[in-house]
């Protein structure tokens, strides 16, 4: 925090308007404020109280013209440029990150991929739903802390209730909110669609070509722009999906992922009706279960769980459930 300019600070643009200086302080005190869920386990109280003198200073500067004008000019001044670091270089660190000598045979330059305009925590999200995000990100965490747990499948009992989003969400939030470095498997062989969430990445290559030895797995790995988050798209529907995820190369392939990234999370197949998730579970530290309110049937939910034989269900997520929230938040 301390290393961050006060635009930085409060996330907005140098050119930022009145208004949206008055916007940005206001959600920026309420993610450090006493009552935010999503940092108890994260600050003490001090830090806390720290970031937000930190927060004021830059909002109290930045909405008088005066004080604007000055810091603008200390900005630009070589001074701060020697004493602050760069934001580039630090991008550059994860950007030029290499892969292990077991995990890629070349050193072939990472292809990125750029998010669409979408209901994404790395837009305009609603600020509770984003910090919805942000307290499950610190459940998991604590469960990864105590058990050495890495490797997060997301699943649902049934398509359509919301697991293919809640997983690119939850890993943004890891990648961009907590530093971590997070890569997206999508073993949703039936019905793969994470990449329609993205820009067209500049490469053509999947898990399939991966697990197959047509490509390393370094080639097949994209990068979304300015982020620590990486996907291994599936892209094209596998019918051969349950051989090819319980196949000793898949887990190579985790094995691989576990030595360069903080968090795998795993878009994963509904548990119902298809085997592919009996093959996951056995695979990966842990299932998260995403239940959409108010659609899924309790019976469903129930034999989807009890169908897993025994699988290490770590948590569920109710998704859609703004309403009932913000009337209990607020």
């Amino acid at each position: 925090m301390a290393e961050k300019n006060y635009y930085e600070l409060l996330d907005i643009a140098p050119e930022a308007g009145e208004q949206e200086i008055e916007e940005a302080y206001k959600c920026a005190r309420a993610v450090y404020a006493e009552d935010s869920v999503a940092l108890y386990s994260l600050y003490s109280q001090e830090e806390r109280e720290s970031m937000l003198r930190m927060i004021n200073d830059a909002y109290e500067t930045l909405r008088n013209q005066a004080k604007r004008k000055a810091y603008d000019v200390l900005l630009s001044s070589d001074f701060y440029k020697r004493k602050m670091p760069q934001q580039d270089d630090r991008k550059m660190e994860v950007a030029d990150s290499n892969f292990s000598e077991d995990t890629a045979e070349t050193r072939q330059i990472m292809f990125s991929v750029k998010p669409k305009k979408t209901s994404f925590a790395m837009e305009d999200m609603d600020q509770l739903a984003t910090e919805q995000y942000r307290v499950l990100y610190t459940r998991l965490e604590h469960i990864s802390l105590k058990n050495a747990y890495k490797t997060f499948a997301i699943t649902s009992a049934v398509k359509g209730e919301g697991k293919t989003i809640t997983s690119i969400n939850l890993a943004y939030v890891m990648a961009h909110d907590f530093n971590k470095k997070v890569v997206i498997v999508e073993c949703d062989l039936k019905k793969p669609s994470i990449l329609s969430y993205f820009m067209e990445p500049y490469n053509d290559y999947a898990l399939f070509d991966v697990i197959n030895g047509t490509v390393d797995l370094k080639t097949a790995v994209v990068r979304v722009e300015d982020t620590g988050l990486y996907l291994l798209p599936a892209r094209h529907i596998i019918k051969n999906s349950c051989e090819l995820l319980d196949s000793q190369r898949m887990k190579t392939v985790l094995t691989a992922l576990k030595t360069e990234f903080d968090y795998i999370i795993i878009d994963s197949p509904p548990l119902l009706p298809m085997a592919d998730m009996n093959v996951l579970s056995k695979i990966v530290d842990g299932l998260v279960l995403v239940v959409k309110a108010g659609k899924t049937p309790k019976d469903i939910v129930l034999k989807g769980a009890y169908s897993m034989h025994g699988a290490n269900i770590v948590g569920i997520v109710l998704n859609g459930a703004d309403a009932i929230l913000k009337k209990y938040y607020y």
